[in-house]
C-alpha cells in the first residue's frame, strides 16, 4: 500500500467512497493501521444504506444528498 502512495504516504490524503459506506470505512481502517495518516471516507457512500424496500439511493449518499457527479 505505502508503496502505491508514495514516499509522503503519511502525509497525502486519501478518500475512499463505494456504495454505502461500508466497505470504505473498512478501507480506511486498514490503511490506517498501516500507517496512513489522512484517511477521509464519504459517509454513507455514493448510494446510501437500503431503505424498508431494501433500495438504495433513498435515504443518504453522495447521489441522494445532490453532491455533483458525472457517469462517464
Amino acid at each position: 500500500m505505502k508503496k502505491l502512495a508514495g514516499q509522503n504516504h503519511a502525509k497525502r490524503p486519501i478518500v475512499l467512497i463505494c456504495r454505502s459506506g461500508n466497505r470504505s470505512t473498512e478501507a480506511g481502517e486498514e490503511l490506517e493501521r498501516h500507517g496512513f495518516k489522512r484517511v477521509y471516507n464519504v459517509q454513507s457512500g455514493f448510494e446510501g444504506p437500503l431503505n424498508a424496500q431494501h433500495q438504495r439511493n433513498s435515504v443518504s449518499g453522495w447521489r441522494h444528498e445532490g453532491l455533483p457527479w458525472e457517469q462517464c
